[in-house]
């Protein structure tokens, strides 16, 4: 399960981010402004591996919102023989989710519930993570493509005041 701990989060708390005691609002759409790359590896560049800081580094990552509270060393361990993914509570996905706990496995993959870390009120969100082996990488490729199909046809189907 979820506990809010680790440098990372310290620092975003204190920088007004997630589990901050701020004066700020706590809506759902009040946002932690995050970290730019130098600005992560600066602040926590001790506690990240090599392969982070090479991944910070690269800018696939707009913002970092956090780091995680757990270090993977070896990224071979990514998934089981099955290709289930080891979830590791407390670890980051894509610098903005922690991951908080399992909802479910499943024949093609797994959900686990994440804490959006760039969110101020620390929502939770459901990630999916189709397994790692090929058959599956292809229908989960095939599933995001009829996902951004929907929700393009979605965006077209409400007009300018927001109602559908």
């Amino acid at each position: 399960m979820y506990t809010d701990g680790g440098p990372a989060s310290k620092a975003a708390r204190a920088k007004g981010g997630p589990g901050s005691n701020a004066d700020q609002p706590k809506e759902a759409d009040c946002v932690f402004e995050g970290y730019s790359a130098e600005e992560a590896i600066a602040l926590f560049g001790n506690e990240l591996t090599e392969f982070e800081k090479i991944e910070i580094k690269m800018g696939s990552f707009d913002r970092i919102y956090t780091i995680g509270r757990v270090r993977r060393q070896h990224q071979h361990s990514l998934s089981d023989h099955e290709g289930h993914y080891k979830v590791l509570f407390g670890e980051q996905i894509g610098y903005r989710y922690e991951v908080a706990d399992v909802i479910d496995n499943g024949a093609f993959g797994q959900v686990i519930m994440c804490i959006d870390m760039k969110n101020l009120s620390g929502r939770k969100v459901a990630v999916k993570i189709s397994k790692n082996k090929k058959l599956d990488l292809e229908n989960a490729n095939i599933e995001l493509e009829f996902l951004k199909q929907l929700k393009a046809g979605m965006e077209h189907a409400v007009d300018d005041e927001g109602k559908a």
